[in-house]
């Protein structure tokens, strides 16, 4: 499973087309700087990003896919149950089961109409866990992310600031949408 589940993160679009009790789907595509602060290197992913909101579910979905240049596109599934504004659990699993990853966080604006989430998660390992603190914000018809990613290792006795993801991705049609995901090579 990889890292950015993260993006799981770009949690939302303020669309005032839609109620707030309209379950839909809406898509994206854009592009992420990773910055490592171990070594300051720094590299660009192209990332495609679909975001299901279903208010008679409570439930609000990310599936994501995500490019380096010269590796294979990763799938990036993230599920968040949503209480209000408030995300009361996290997972890749959409039934919630147990697994490596949690979390929980806020959302601020309209209901089912989120203009800024703000949370964090923890991914456990066998070798420690991954801690993200993800901010979102809406501008237009972008999404804006910024995560910190710390590690923390079985034998260490505090985190490490691993690296700093910014993300900016723009709303696109299903079609347009649909075209990338297979351009990329999503699974």
């Amino acid at each position: 499973m990889r890292m950015w589940f993260l993006l799981a993160a770009l949690l939302s679009f303020h669309n005032p087309a839609f109620s707030s009790t309209d379950d839909r789907s809406l898509y994206y595509i854009g592009l992420e700087v990773r910055k490592s602060t171990r070594d300051n290197s720094q590299f660009d992913e192209e990332l495609v990003l679909k975001k299901s909101y279903s208010p008679s579910q409570n439930l609000l979905s990310e599936i994501a896919c995500v490019k380096k240049a010269g590796s294979p596109a990763e799938l990036s599934p993230v599920y968040m149950k949503v209480d209000g504004n408030l995300i009361t659990d996290i997972s890749t699993d959409s039934g919630f089961a147990t697994g490596p990853l949690s979390g929980t966080g806020q959302l601020k604006g309209d209901s089912w109409n989120w203009d800024y989430l703000e949370f964090s998660m923890r991914f456990e390992t066998a070798r420690g866990n991954v801690r993200i603190e993800d901010k979102n914000w809406v501008v237009g018809h972008q999404i804006k992310a910024e995560k910190q990613i710390y590690w923390r290792g079985t034998e260490d006795s505090s985190e490490t600031q691993i690296s700093l993801i910014q993300a900016s991705v723009d709303e696109v049609n299903e079609s347009d949408f649909n075209a990338k995901w297979t351009a990329l090579g999503c699974p």
